[in-house]
């Protein structure tokens, strides 16, 4: 088919949004693996919590034979407000006439590897502002959790009507075998908003690369690396290590119950990312592609992760 002004935008559209998705896919990414994802249909999404049931309660029905009912304290709440964010492209008619296709879909490429960093650095900040009480991330997004202070802190109230009972979730201890073994205890002793203990289960520690070494030899030798005694090293096999290489921080790293993770850890794809043609101005001959996207992010507790770092 020769190429005309009326016929060429569709014969260069499939051709570029292929490119886009190459570029976009060529990084499995963390999202899916850390966050729980959920589509929204909102403006943005409410969580509210509720208190935990006590352990206490169980034996009084062998002493009135009635069954006593949990009654269920205020929790924190956690608003979720979904932030739009958008880049394009421009293709010249020309580059259509001289065959540059090659270039159409460079192009094309590199805002789709773009997009994938833009949500891989959003989705990192959750991390990498950790330590960080207040304000806001470059997007708009509460750096505090619900109980407005940082996610790993020393000071988390235990709950809105004792907020002068305070937890700890972080230490300033570099990644060893035997610093593992010390958060994971500490980990293995957060207790709820009544003040039993969870059954908190740390299953993942998520590095940068600049310490995946470091993991790897603290939780997959299966001797003490420290030892020459031939020890066995108690940490081998507890735990996935995850390395993201959007972590700015070389020295923080944090552990993790995977199962609490996939419940307080959000992510909502209010518009999951979309890309086509936005417009074609006929006057210039330049056809505009638009990438797209609507989401939010954010955690509504925080006794699901352990940050640490020298």
């Amino acid at each position: 088919m020769p190429i005309t002004s009326s016929n060429w935008q569709e014969l260069v559209v499939p051709g570029i949004s292929k490119a886009f998705y190459i570029g976009y896919g060529r990084r499995p990414s963390q999202i899916d693996a850390l966050y729980n994802v959920q589509t929204s249909s909102r403006a943005n999404e409410i969580l509210l919590g509720i208190g935990n049931i006590g352990s206490d309660g169980w034996a009084d029905f062998e002493k009135t034979g009635h069954t006593q009912y949990a009654s269920f304290a205020r929790g924190y709440k956690f608003t979720s407000t979904h932030v739009e964010f958008a880049r394009g492209i421009q293709i010249q008619r020309k580059l259509v006439d001289d065959d540059q296709f090659n270039v159409i879909n460079q192009r094309s490429r590199q805002l789709g590897d773009s997009a994938f960093r833009f949500r891989e650095t959003c989705a990192a900040c959750v991390f990498n502002n950790a330590f960080t009480a207040s304000g806001t991330d470059a997007w708009g997004f509460g750096i505090a959790g619900s109980d407005a202070v940082a996610l790993a802190s020393a000071s988390h109230p235990r709950n809105p009507d004792d907020a002068a009972t305070t937890d700890s979730n972080t230490s300033n201890i570099t990644l060893t075998a035997a610093h593992v073994g010390t958060v994971r205890t500490n980990m293995m002793a957060f207790k709820d908003d009544t003040g039993d203990k969870l059954n908190v289960m740390p299953d993942e520690v998520l590095v940068p690369p600049e310490l995946e070494d470091s993991a790897l030899i603290a939780l997959r030798s299966n001797q003490d690396p420290v030892s020459a005694n031939n020890a066995v090293n108690p940490q081998s096999g507890r735990f996935t290590v995850r390395v993201w290489h959007y972590l700015t921080s070389t020295t923080n790293w944090f552990m993790m119950d995977s199962g609490r993770r996939s419940e307080a850890l959000q992510w909502f794809e209010r518009v999951p990312l979309e890309f086509g043609p936005d417009s074609l101005d006929r006057d210039t001959m330049i056809l505009k592609m638009n990438a797209y996207m609507r989401f939010s992010r954010g955690f509504s507790d925080w006794r699901w992760v352990y940050g640490a770092g020298a």
